[in-house]
C-alpha cells in the first residue's frame, strides 16, 4: 500500500493537468468554454485561471519529492499520501467531466466531484502547515507550498460551481441570480476564514483566493460585466482575509 500510495501521488499530479489539457489534443471543449457556458457574475477575469500553471508544476513536483529515498520515509508524507492522491484524483476527474460530457451534465459532475476534491486538499494542506517545522526548505517550497495553492484554489472554485449550479438549476429555487451569487461568494468567504483558523493564518492557502477575489473585483467593473455589489463584496473579502491571516500569524508568533 505503501508504493501504491507513493505512485499514485507521482501519476495523478501530471494526470490532473493532462485531464484539464485535452482540448490541446482535439478532445473536448475546453475549460473556458465550460465556464462561459454556465457563466455568473461569479467568474472571474479569465487571467485568475492562470494560477494552475504554478499549482500543476508544484503538485508534480511534490510527486516527485514524496518519492524520494531522502524524504520517502517521513511519517508526514504517510500521513498527508492518502489525502492527496484523493485530492490529484478527483481534480483529475474534475478535468474530465468538465470538457467530455453535454455541457448540462457536465454542470451537474463538476460541482458533484468538487466536494470530495477540495476536501481531501484542505486536509492535506492542514496536516501539512500544522506539521511544517517537519519540513526541509525545499520541502515547504515544494510540498507545503503547492499544496496550500490548490487548497485555497479548490475552496474558493468550489462555491463558484455551486453558484453556477444554483443559477442554471432548479436548486436555486427561484432567487435572483445577484443574490445566489452573494450567498455562494459569503460561504467562500467564511469557508476559507475557518480553514485560515485551522491553519494560523497559512499565507500560501488565502494567496489563491484573494488573486481569484482580485480579478472577480476587475471583472466586475468592467463596463461589460458590472455588478457593484460583486466587486463590494469580493473587494472587502479580500481585504477581510488579509487582515484574518495577519491577526492569526501574530497570535502564533506569540503563542
Amino acid at each position: 500500500m505503501t508504493f501504491l500510495r507513493r505512485a499514485l501521488n507521482l501519476v495523478l499530479a501530471p494526470a490532473m493537468w493532462i485531464c484539464s489539457s485535452l482540448w490541446m489534443f482535439g478532445i473536448g471543449r475546453t475549460i473556458q468554454e465550460q465556464s462561459e457556458y454556465t457563466d455568473t457574475v461569479l467568474v472571474p477575469f479569465g487571467a485568475a485561471f492562470s494560477i494552475w500553471l504554478p499549482i500543476f508544476v508544484g503538485c508534480i513536483a511534490y510527486g516527485i519529492i514524496q518519492l524520494l529515498p531522502q524524504f520517502r520515509d517521513k511519517p508526514i508524507y504517510r500521513d498527508i499520501g492518502w489525502w492527496t492522491v484523493g485530492g490529484f484524483g478527483f481534480v483529475s476527474m474534475w478535468g474530465l467531466v468538465a470538457s467530455l460530457p453535454s455541457p448540462e451534465a457536465s454542470k451537474w459532475l463538476t460541482a458533484f466531484v468538487f466536494i470530495p476534491a477540495m476536501y481531501c486538499l484542505v486536509q492535506a494542506a492542514v496536516i501539512l502547515t500544522r506539521r511544517r517545522a517537519e519540513l526541509s526548505t525545499l520541502e515547504r517550497f515544494a510540498c507545503w507550498m503547492p499544496i496550500s495553492w490548490i487548497a485555497g484554489w479548490t475552496s474558493l472554485a468550489f462555491w463558484l460551481n455551486w453558484a453556477s449550479l444554483g443559477t442554471y438549476s432548479p436548486i436555486g429555487l427561484g432567487l435572483p441570480s445577484l443574490v445566489i451569487a452573494l450567498l455562494a461568494l459569503a460561504a467562500a468567504l467564511g469557508w476559507v476564514v475557518f480553514n485560515l483558523r485551522r491553519m494560523n493564518g497559512n499565507i500560501a492557502y488565502v494567496f489563491p483566493v484573494i488573486w481569484g477575489l482580485g480579478w472577480l473585483v476587475f471583472d466586475r467593473v468592467q463596463p461589460e460585466g458590472a455588478s457593484m455589489p460583486v466587486a463590494a463584496v469580493a473587494g472587502i473579502g479580500a481585504l477581510v482575509l488579509v487582515a484574518t491571516t495577519f491577526i492569526l500569524k501574530r497570535k502564533a508568533a506569540a503563542a
